[in-house]
């Protein structure tokens, strides 16, 4: 019976001792756990809270039906404007498309004229022409003032006709404006006779008030044919965009405008479009139609064009007259060009002989672009345009030290002339050589410069004179009393010098955590008579009285220091080391930018300002030791108390 006493007290003891080898981490790790879990699910609980409103806000019990009441011309102008929206759209896409592809996708030219345009208006009090021939609904204006007073306003009848007391019955339909006034001035003198008296004491004016609008068929292929009411002296062109231009299906070169059921005229848009000339003039009629046929033919022309597009020929249409269309060539363009037909022989013809040839629907004209060889020659230094220059076949090297501005005084103040080099490209040996210019070449002497040839890729260097070099600059900000930028004054000049130039530092100032960064990386230094290098940023911190904890430990951060603590204590003020950490790899960086290894055989002394480091192993551990871990690390806070209380229990039993 005491053995067994023993026996369970040895093992009590074991479990009380095994416990106090655990973690007290465990607990506060449960806890954020749980935290973190509770947390999440208020936010949860507050977006399904909200979003259940929303839907409550949307579905309220009891609202009425609400309904629209629409007008049918309404809806046909919401179509109208989505089908243009949609077309709009397509053609934004097309453009788009086109930058998918290597090769540019070609246009049909000249239909984008009419389309890539809002409607225009047109007002009812546009000025007519004085060949307008009168009809019935034009409105006139006879006025008389002088010795003789008069002012009539009436619209002219069906019958062509208007009738003015006194006067009687004056027929007007059909004739021309100039005409119309010229015959109303006539029968007016009969009554007035003061209006042909030499001198005259009265005065006559006949004009147009409003004029009547006229019922026009636009019919073919157009986006969007039909009969439109427009005013009298609306050309053709007006016409085609308020009918939104013409499709790709249709020509471009023969409109036909049909009065009485014959074809009086036809219409070339290229002209007009192209800057080359007019379209035909005449005035519409009321009833008039616009035909718009099928094209006949796709000409493609490409390359060395102004505007490469597909184009329209006419009937014994030469190769030159339709590239005239296109803009002409272009500067760079050679001197042959391709003609291909999949049903016709393809040939070369040279660019002088397109006036011979006529083309034929379906033919693709290829005028190839000449991309000129760049060769240039290289001047630098001490000259105030350095850079590359076009060579040509006899430039000297007086032209590029004019060009580059080597003569002028403020190159001529600080470049070392004597000591010009020139580099040239040796094609016997392969490679640059330089190339020594005889002692009586200087090129202070203009006449001898003029005298030297350059070859393709040449390369003239001008050195500066001794003390015409820009200084190498450093910088420092911070905790100093003159932050900014300064000139190093020699190739050797130490911390401490840049230091008492920018005016020391500033009390509270953490001068050993001075960071010194080079090419993005920190230079480690021990005392301040480090030299630096050009281009080093210089950065004085203030006292922070801390020591950062980063890495595999659980609760990293800053930690206040305490002179001579080692750095275990830091680790444990962080949480000490996860169960993955490597304890052989603790690293701590000193603010001076050094660092050291630290381990239980060397602690080394932590600094003010110091960075402890602790990285992962090698192999991170599986999930089994993790969950074992943490349930050590839980119970460990009770296992002591437990152990206690069976122990005394036992003892009392």
């Amino acid at each position: 019976m005491i053995l067994n006493k023993y026996i369970r007290i040895t093992r009590i003891l074991l479990l009380f001792i095994f416990g106090f080898t655990l973690s007290a981490q465990s607990v506060e790790e449960l806890n954020r756990l749980r935290e973190a879990y509770e947390e999440n699910k208020k936010k949860q609980e507050a977006a399904s809270i909200i979003r259940q409103g929303i839907e409550d806000d949307g579905k309220k019990q009891g609202d009425p039906e609400i309904k629209l009441l629409v007008k049918p011309q309404e809806i046909k102008e919401y179509y109208t404007q989505k089908l243009e929206s949609i077309r709009n759209e397509l053609i934004e896409l097309e453009d788009l498309l086109s930058y998918t592809d290597s090769i540019p996708s070609l246009k049909y030219f000249g239909y984008d004229f009419f389309s890539l345009r809002d409607s225009i208006p047109f007002a009812d009090n546009i000025a007519v022409s004085p060949d307008y021939i009168l009809g019935s609904g034009d409105e006139i204006i006879i006025s008389l003032w002088g010795q003789a007073e008069f002012q009539h306003r009436q619209t002219i009848n069906r019958d062509g006709t208007i009738f003015i007391e006194n006067v009687g019955l004056i027929h007007l339909g059909g004739k021309t404006i100039e005409n119309a006034e010229d015959y109303v001035l006539s029968r007016f003198s009969k009554v007035y006779s003061t209006l042909i008296e030499k001198p005259a004491t009265s005065y006559f004016n006949f004009s147009i008030g409003k004029v009547k609008t006229i019922s026009i068929t636009v019919s073919g292929h157009v986006m969007r044919p039909g009969s439109y009411l427009i005013h009298p002296s609306v050309n053709v062109i007006n016409l085609l965009i308020s009918s939104g231009g013409i499709d790709y299906t249709g020509t471009m070169r023969n409109l036909k405008l049909v009065r009485n059921e014959t074809t009086i005229d036809s219409i070339d848009l290229y002209p007009l479009l192209t800057g080359l000339g007019q379209i035909n003039k005449f005035n519409f009629l009321d009833g008039d139609i616009i035909l718009v046929p099928s094209r006949k033919g796709t000409i493609a022309i490409t390359g060395a064009v102004q505007k490469p597009a597909y184009y329209e020929p006419t009937k014994g249409e030469t190769a030159h007259e339709l590239v005239s269309f296109a803009g002409g060539l272009t500067q760079r363009a050679g001197t042959h060009y391709s003609k291909v037909n999949p049903t016709n022989k393809n040939i070369i013809i040279p660019v002088d002989l397109m006036n011979n040839f006529q083309v034929q629907n379906g033919d693709s004209l290829h005028f190839p672009v000449k991309n000129s060889i760049e060769v240039h020659v290289s001047i630098y230094g001490a000259v105030s345009s350095p850079g590359n220059y076009p060579w040509y076949k006899g430039i000297t090297l007086l032209d590029i030290l004019s060009i580059s501005g080597a003569y002028d005084s403020q190159s001529q103040d600080y470049g070392e002339f004597k000591n010009l080099e020139l580099v040239r490209w040796n094609s016997e040996n392969a490679k640059f050589e330089s190339v020594r210019l005889k002692s009586n070449d200087t090129v202070e002497d203009r006449d001898k410069a003029a005298g030297i040839l350059l070859q393709p890729f040449d390369n003239i260097s001008i050195p500066r004179k001794l003390g015409y070099f820009l200084p190498e600059k450093v910088f420092i900000e911070g905790h100093i009393t003159s932050p900014g930028e300064y000139p190093l004054l020699n190739k050797t000049e130490p911390l401490s010098s840049l230091i008492h130039r920018a005016g020391g530092v500033l009390p509270g100032a953490f001068e050993a955590g001075i960071v010194i960064k080079r090419d993005t990386l920190t230079v480690g230094w021990s005392d301040n008579n480090i030299a630096l290098a050009p281009g080093d940023s210089v950065f004085v911190p203030r006292e922070t009285g801390t020591v950062m904890v980063v890495g595999t430990v659980h609760n990293p951060g800053y930690y206040t220091w305490e002179k001579g603590k080692p750095v275990s204590y830091y680790l444990e003020l962080a949480g000490g080391l996860k169960a993955y950490s490597d304890k052989k790899s603790v690293v701590i960086t000193y603010p001076n930018g050094t660092s050291a290894p630290t381990n239980r055989w060397r602690n080394s002394k932590v600094l003010e300002g110091s960075v402890i480091s602790a990285n992962e192993g090698k192999e991170r551990p599986s999930t089994f030791n993790l969950v074992l871990d943490i349930f050590r690390r839980t119970t460990e806070p009770f296992v002591p108390i437990v152990s206690i209380l069976v122990l005394m229990s036992a003892i009392g039993g």
